[in-house]
């Protein structure tokens, strides 16, 4: 696609087309396989193709998403439903759009990953997961999100920031720049998060409580304003 009005004619044969559209009403949270005989993953495959004729350029996503109506029709055709009013920058790494819950004054910092499909270890299935981002959320630059996490309302996210699988991030957080959430760790209200730290797989902070800059809870512990202390392990997601 060289210009807009390229654009405008493939998203108009796109929502058009009864095969996509059906394609991507098939497009859900689970395990894919990758062979062909699936018919979840030819759908998968056809929805795959197409959205990245925009990702995979980035001056062509970023002309997009720097038109209102354009951006609108672009996430709608390829079946998103949520609220519009929020703000992705460039390069921001975006495919399955349906999974997306991306709230209402929301902004998506460049190079953010927002990775709701991942490949698994047997290299033969795709695990698709949703990610849910609340309202005025900011994410600086070159965060990652990881499938199955879901982040409250009035957060912030620092720089190089990941936020880990089936993580749960409360409202009003903090977090700091280069920090690591742990896959199914559960962050509570007004948490601070320092940069430089880190919460291990499986672990909870408690509403409120401050992880000053470059500490470490380690996986399955619960801190507290009284203190860190150990928790039964949990089963991570697969």
């Amino acid at each position: 696609m060289d210009d807009m009005g390229d654009v405008e004619a493939v998203l108009g044969h796109l929502e058009k087309d009864l095969h996509f559209q059906q394609a991507v009403s098939l497009l859900g949270e689970g395990v894919i396989s990758r062979g062909l005989a699936d018919p979840a993953c030819r759908a998968y495959r056809r929805y795959t193709r197409e959205v990245e004729r925009f990702t995979d350029h980035a001056q062509v996503l970023q002309a997009v998403l720097d038109d209102v109506a354009m951006k609108i029709w672009f996430f709608r055709v390829f079946g998103y439903r949520g609220d519009l009013q929020f703000r992705i920058m460039p390069a921001v790494w975006i495919r399955e759009l349906t999974l997306l819950d991306i709230g209402r004054d929301a902004h998506i910092g460049y190079g953010v990953m927002l990775g709701t499909s991942r490949i698994l270890n047997d290299g033969d299935s795709v695990l698709l997961r949703r990610i849910a981002i609340g309202e005025r959320c900011f994410f600086n630059q070159h965060g990652v999100v990881e499938g199955g996490a879901s982040i409250g309302s009035d957060c912030s996210i620092g720089i190089r920031s990941t936020i880990g699988a089936d993580s749960k991030i409360g409202d009003g957080v903090e977090i700091g720049d280069v920090v690591r959430i742990g896959e199914e760790a559960s962050i509570g209200d007004g948490c601070r998060i320092g940069c430089g730290a880190s919460v291990g797989a499986g672990s909870i902070v408690d509403p409120g409580v401050v992880l000053e800059d470059g500490r470490a809870v380690p996986a399955h512990h619960r801190l507290t304003f009284g203190g860190l202390f150990p928790m039964p392990h949990r089963r991570i997601a697969a």
